[in-house]
């Protein structure tokens, strides 16, 4: 585990004459992280102590090194075989109890932790969890307290009480990309020339419950058409050190002069900014594409979510959903309008208001 710096004593901050609470955010996936940040300084601005976890998986360590965060880095991933996943978040439960029962939050917050819902729901702790999938998996024996989910998703419930569903306007990514103002350098930084057309390209998650082999299928046909454009420079961002072995495997004879694979990990907006396409296995950096109007693709072969359908019906997205499919990937230098995003963020204070909302809320 990561050792952390104390941000707050427990007990003694107070806001408006009132103690401040105790919140807790778990982070088990890199999204987490970059999703979590200005909430995390939100909350901490108004007053509040936040204790954060985060599982040791994927890019979520360098992740938080990263972002400076004062995170305890606990539990790993237990693969894809669903009996050993299960266990794995009992585990992973387990690991986390020690920590934050010592802490009593009043409050814990994930985009997915099923593992914190496990242990909270042990400890009897108030939850919120957030989700902006449609096909996302609950335990029924660690149901979370409240619900909190984009209102393109409004009438899904997952199971919870109506009146602890709340929603929130626009999706997930508007919470932390506005205000993003994008590296200069960053090109130079990855070696990659202004004349150069970038490709990010993020695999399918082939440990995930929901993965389908025809990701597979879509990824490779992909890599095929993009090895064979002479100035294509594709930066690869694989999802674990065993994926990033079968690449290096795989396409062996296009590293590094076509492909790169960066041994830390980058500013995951930046990269997207500076890219002239994106081609993605997974919802998120998808969704983070269309936020910031660059083109993308998407690979991603299991049940299609309502967000990444409305994308698509906008103009944002393009769904490929065979092999041929990748004929049809434009590859082209694009114009970069002014850099970074707008800094307004409603859809991040709608989130804060009502992570405060709950702060008073019993378990």
């Amino acid at each position: 585990m990561l050792k952390t710096k104390s941000t707050f004593s427990a007990g003694t901050a107070m806001r408006n004459g009132r103690a401040a609470k105790t919140i807790w955010i778990d982070m088990d996936n890199s999204p987490h992280v970059l999703l979590f940040d200005p909430v995390i300084k939100a909350l901490r601005e108004r007053g509040h102590q936040v204790v954060l976890t985060a599982r040791d998986a994927f890019q979520v360590r360098g992740l938080i090194e990263q972002f400076g965060m004062d995170a305890q880095l606990i539990g790993h991933h237990s693969g894809k075989n669903k009996i050993r996943k299960i266990l794995g978040l009992v585990h992973r439960a387990q690991q986390l109890s020690g920590y934050i029962r010592p802490l009593r939050p009043d409050l814990a917050i994930s985009h997915g932790s099923r593992s914190q819902l496990i242990l909270c729901k042990a400890l009897n702790i108030n939850t919120l969890y957030m989700t902006d999938y449609e096909f996302s998996k609950l335990l029924p024996f660690a149901m979370p307290r409240h619900l909190l989910l984009p209102r393109m998703l409004e009438g899904l419930t997952f199971g919870v009480p109506d009146s602890r569903v709340a929603y929130y306007d626009g999706i997930k990514e508007d919470i932390y990309v506005p205000g993003f103002q994008a590296a200069a350098d960053f090109r130079q930084r990855i070696g990659v020339g202004e004349e150069d057309i970038l490709v990010t390209i993020r695999p399918p998650a082939t440990e995930a419950h929901y993965h389908n082999p025809k990701s597979d299928l879509l990824f490779e046909a992909t890599m095929k058409r993009l090895v064979a454009e002479p100035r294509v420079r594709i930066f690869m961002l694989p999802r674990s050190d065993q994926q990033k072995d079968e690449i290096r495997r795989d396409w062996q004879n296009w590293i590094p002069e076509t492909i790169i694979i960066p041994e830390k990990p980058v500013g995951g907006l930046d990269l997207i900014w500076h890219s002239d396409l994106v081609i993605s296995g997974g919802g998120t950096m998808n969704r983070e594409a269309a936020a910031l109007n660059v083109p993308v693709y998407s690979i991603f072969r299991g049940h299609i979510g309502r967000i990444d359908q409305y994308l698509a019906e906008a103009g944002k997205l393009v769904l490929l959903e065979n092999p041929e499919d990748t004929a049809n990937i434009d590859i082209r230098r694009r114009e970069h309008s002014p850099a970074g995003a707008p800094d307004a963020a409603p859809v991040r204070m709608q989130v804060v208001d009502h992570i405060e909302s709950l702060l008073e809320v019993r378990a």
